[in-house]
């Protein structure tokens, strides 16, 4: 595959503990970061691009999965996905190369999605297969994609889950949105399962090249099914009001079973920082509920890389997100997804707060936090935080009160954080320095 970058990424995977790191030998790390915490494991030592989007869930045996995107020289790149299981890392797997019928490249990485089928075996989902004949000198990959993992625990099938604006049965019922024309539809998938059934929340930005029918008009859509049985719906549509809907999906299972989502509205091009948290959820009659753009749960003017959505079902649903211009870690949260507490600055001190993922610890109920800490100084710009000021933090609740706790000295971006059976937390996350991908466990 070949890739036009909107983040560049260099990478060769290698299952390795936290003593292999390419350490000089002085306890630190080659850019003169300190020592990697206790109970981290290196899951890919290659020099890649940190700030490149990763997913990581937990499945069946406390088996944890990750996957992410790895660079095989100049511009080309390939999906991988490798897996932790108390102590022990697999061997990493290479997805299907998208585009393959047309021999075209993967050209852009905007979002990737892993979860766990009802059988055990991972499904990842991304921005993939062909241009739909459209000639796009820009849009070589343009659909849902997911890559399957078949039963023999080796075997990747790739499937297409949606191509057009027009894919239905259920349509937004405005010209922009359900154009015959639209054929970029895969940005920022969000995908979850419940029972055979996958679900996949997708950014639909139509032709992908205009300001106003485009990037403003996108819309927010949902793909369920299984393979080669597909049908479409939409979450929100942006074609009349141009709310850029569609930014930063995440999806969770919440209250009574039904998904439930967050995102953000990403104006002006197909990825960049978000504006605003929206709330979604699934009605049991298969709509869904969302709230309105002129009364978001959070007005927020930079998200950075948008909100993170937990639910437990004694808190209810807690939404963690960053606001960039200030570098403040916000939560908030909801019993019922529709009246919302008063936003709580969890972090607000130098530059940070940012990347922020939330899980509800099983046997307290009470929010933890996973943050990146770029500098104690404030105003830092991301590509300047001192590898000496670098930290992966968490934050979590005791008696109303926010703590703060060190995961790892040399820092963390794009951390995932979930919780084992045995109330252990799991955090994935890629080193700011070199980019490789590490996973902590709660010793």
């Amino acid at each position: 595959m070949k890739l036009t970058l909107v983040l560049p990424l260099m990478a060769a995977l290698i299952g390795c503990s936290s003593n292999n790191t390419g350490d000089p030998g002085d306890g630190g790390t080659p850019d003169g970061g300190p020592p990697p915490a206790p109970g981290t494991t290196v899951l890919d030592s290659s020099s890649m691009d940190p700030n490149l989007y990763l997913s990581m869930t937990i499945g069946p045996n406390d088996r944890v999965g990750v996957a992410y995107f790895k660079g095989t020289g100049g511009a080309n790149f390939e999906i991988r996905y490798v897996e932790w299981q108390n102590g022990v890392v697999s061997a990493s797997q290479k997805l299907p190369p998208t585009g393959s019928a047309t021999g075209a490249a993967m050209q852009r990485v905007i979002g990737l999605s892993l979860a766990f089928q009802n059988n055990g075996q991972p499904a990842v989902a991304y921005l993939g297969g062909g241009d739909d004949g459209q000639m796009s000198p820009f849009w070589f990959q343009s659909d849902v994609a997911v890559s399957f993992r078949q039963s023999d625990g080796t075997t990747w099938v790739e499937d297409i889950a949606a191509r057009k604006s027009n894919d239905g049965p259920t349509l937004c019922g405005n010209p922009v949105s359900d154009s015959s024309l639209g054929f970029v539809v895969g940005l920022f998938p969000a995908m979850k399962f419940i029972g055979s059934t996958a679900y996949i929340a997708y950014r639909d930005v139509h032709t992908g090249q205009f300001p106003q029918q485009d990037w403003q008009g996108s819309d927010l859509k949902l793909a369920s099914g299984s393979p080669g049985n597909w049908s479409r719906r939409p979450i929100v549509c942006g074609g009349d009001d141009k709310k850029a809907y569609g930014g930063h999906n995440q999806m969770i299972i919440g209250a009574q079973g039904q998904l439930a989502m967050v995102s953000d509205e990403i104006f002006d091009s197909p990825d960049g920082t978000g504006n605003n948290v929206l709330f979604h959820r699934r009605n049991a009659d298969g709509s869904w509920t969302s709230t309105p753009w002129y009364a978001p749960v959070l007005q927020i003017a930079n998200t950075q890389k948008g909100p993170s959505l937990a639910y437990d079902a004694t808190l209810g649903y807690g939404i963690a997100v960053v606001d960039r211009t200030t570098n403040t870690l916000l939560f908030t949260s909801s019993a019922n997804g529709s009246v919302w507490t008063q936003q709580d600055p969890v972090f607000q001190s130098g530059t940070g707060g940012w990347y922020p993922s939330i899980g509800i610890d099983p046997a307290t109920h009470e929010p933890n936090i996973a943050f990146y800490v770029c500098s104690q100084r404030a105003g830092i710009a991301e590509d300047s935080c001192a590898a000496g000021e670098r930290q992966l933090r968490v934050a979590y609740r005791v008696l109303g009160n926010w703590r703060l706790s060190v995961i790892d000295p040399q820092g963390g971006v794009l951390p995932k954080l979930g919780y084992l059976s045995n109330g252990k937390r799991a955090i994935a996350y890629r080193d700011p320095g070199s980019g490789a991908v590490k996973l902590y466990v709660d010793p």
